[in-house]
């Protein structure tokens, strides 16, 4: 059996997420987890619409959606009272689905039920998670990093050293790979403290709204129910100055504190699933790469929860990371695609800090209106986080004004080079007609996908042509002609009739010209290009694709 390529640290969500998306592109990937077993709990519960997208991609979501909740309607209270001053919708200002963004509002599952979702994706293509391991050391050389790690057994650990072309830590906030690659953490430790949890609750707290008593200044209990998950499983955030945290370290404290604070007192408590003391920080890494050693999620970057932006990040991180690993493991392009993981990520973590700290800050301003406070629409659903400007991205539809300036969380009124690629719906495959194609169930994981829109399938064929130059497991070629027309054709790519208009106008396409969209493997438009000269630049000097030799 061939060894594995890379070595993944930490089996969260984010470690999980990488794993798989290598799986998916035939990599041979070794995961580790140091803890024996998946960690219970509700932390990182909330997923975001871009992560929800990745998980589309990666063929996870049909299961997460089965099993998590929308987020419910919040009321907040005063101290001491079971009757609601405010009934709120944290997503209010959230846009409506629609053709070009099917998913605008976030889910809520715990990391735990993430994680074993994903574990048995990753069981299918043949990995397992090799928990009970710990890295202890790794060294870098030119071509391999050689790791020693740690397995636990009957009571005592055993060494094992092996050699990997490339490591990844996705090891929390304590990385043993960041610090072994000697990358700095830059930021602060926030003043305010938290204890969080997840109690049982069966009677006396309706789990069909999100609760909140008090003010994060003072004292606070949030109270977010698990829902279809778990009917009677609420997850805990308690804060404030005199909330008396050093005295909440247990279920008898915690079921006495929660009675005061709501008022309630025929509350029918269960089992406290877990406790955890929880300082908020707000730093990241200066670098998420040394050599072949690369950083994802908690381990390049933490902030407060308050943002929902943590566990979402790191998924993205994951997601931009994997396919460029894939791409130069595999030999089909150059090692400097890797230079574009800290290129395009470290602006979009500094952007999220800032929001995840302003969050932060207005939890605990006193007499912040509470809806306010949990507002979490707008920028936040990630749908807006892009590449543009940077060198990895290419369009040829951009001025060099229209480039001036750059918000890597911010939307643009039009598509660019960089943006998150858009769906569309209503498509129809020209040699079968009888079932409508989302360009979303068309994107893959493994490969570019190369959207070439033409009034007629002859003015597309030069692109579908020059493409064939390069290895074909690394691009698939979609010609999209308008919704009219019945020209006949023999092509050996898919060509769909775009039948309502819908990818055409979420492209920005103009009639009677070519305009050629290329989707990375990560869902983001890698080049906008109106020539086969723009798009072999792209593919070439962006991507850094090998073209194959001629024979």
């Amino acid at each position: 059996m061939q060894s594995p390529s890379i070595l993944v640290v930490g089996a969260g969500p984010v470690g999980l997420v990488l794993a798989l998306s290598l799986a998916k592109q035939g990599v041979n990937v070794r995961i580790i987890e140091k803890e024996a077993k998946p960690n219970v709990g509700q932390r990182g519960a909330a997923i975001q619409p871009r992560t929800l997208e990745a998980h589309h991609f990666l063929d996870v979501l049909p299961d997460i959606l089965e099993i998590a909740s929308p987020a419910p309607l919040m009321r907040a209270y005063p101290v001491g009272t079971p009757i609601p001053s405010k009934t709120f919708d944290m997503l209010r200002k959230n846009a409506e689905p629609s053709d070009p963004f099917p998913i605008t509002k976030l889910i809520l599952l715990g990391s735990d039920r993430q994680s074993e979702i994903l574990t048995s994706h990753l069981r299918k293509h043949g990995v397992t998670v090799d928990y009970s391991v710990r890295l202890s050391s790794f060294e870098q050389f030119a071509d391999h990093v050689t790791a020693k790690m740690l397995r636990l057994k009957d009571g005592a650990e055993e060494m094992e050293t092996a050699d990997f072309m490339y490591i990844v830590g996705a090891d929390g906030a304590h990385s043993v790979v960041r610090k072994g690659a000697g990358l700095a953490f830059v930021g602060e430790t926030r003043a305010e403290h938290m204890v969080i949890g997840d109690m049982h609750i069966s009677r006396g707290i309706k789990n069909n709204f999100w609760h909140v008593w008090g003010e994060g200044h003072s004292m606070m209990l949030s109270l977010r129910p698990a829902q279809k998950e778990n009917p009677d499983l609420f997850n805990f955030i308690i804060t404030g100055v005199n909330a008396g945290l050093p005295r909440l370290t247990d279920r008898e404290s915690i079921m006495k504190f929660i009675s005061r604070v709501t008022g309630v007192s025929d509350i029918e408590y269960g089992e406290l699933d877990f406790i955890s003391k929880y300082t908020p920080h707000s730093r990241m890494a200066t670098s998420f790469r040394k050599g072949r050693a690369f950083i994802a999620g908690d381990a390049a970057h933490i902030h407060s929860p308050t943002g929902a932006q943590g566990m979402n990040s790191g998924v993205q991180d994951a997601f931009n990371l994997g396919w460029k690993l894939a791409l130069v493991i595999k030999g089909l392009a150059k090692p400097e695609l890797l230079d574009s993981y800290d290129a395009e990520r470290l602006p979009v973590i500094e952007g999220m800090l800032q929001i995840a700290l302003d969050l932060h800050t207005r939890l605990f301003k006193a007499g912040t209106d509470p809806a306010d406070i949990w507002d979490r629409g707008g920028l936040q659903d990630q749908l807006g986080v892009n590449y543009r400007e940077t060198p990895y991205v290419f369009d040829e539809r951009q001025s060099a004004q229209a480039n001036s300036a750059r918000n890597p969380y911010g939307r643009s009124e039009a598509l660019r080079a960089g943006d998150r690629a858009p769906d569309a719906s209503a498509l129809f495959n020209m040699h079968d007609a009888s079932k409508a194609m989302r360009l979303f169930d068309l994107f893959s994981v493994a490969c570019h996908t190369v959207l070439i829109f033409s009034a007629q399938c002859d003015g597309a064929l030069p692109v579908a042509e020059a493409l064939k130059e390069y290895p074909a497991e690394t691009i698939q070629r979609v010609i999209i002609l308008p919704s009219s027309g019945s020209e006949s054709f023999d092509i050996d790519c898919l060509v769909l009739r775009d039948s309502m208009h819908h990818a055409n106008s979420a492209y920005g396409t103009k009639s009677g010209a070519i305009t050629v969209a290329a989707i990375r493997p990560d869902g983001v438009v890698g080049a906008i290009a109106t020539s086969v000269e723009g798009l072999h630049r792209y593919l070439e000097q962006c991507v850094g694709l090998n073209r194959l030799k001629s024979k």
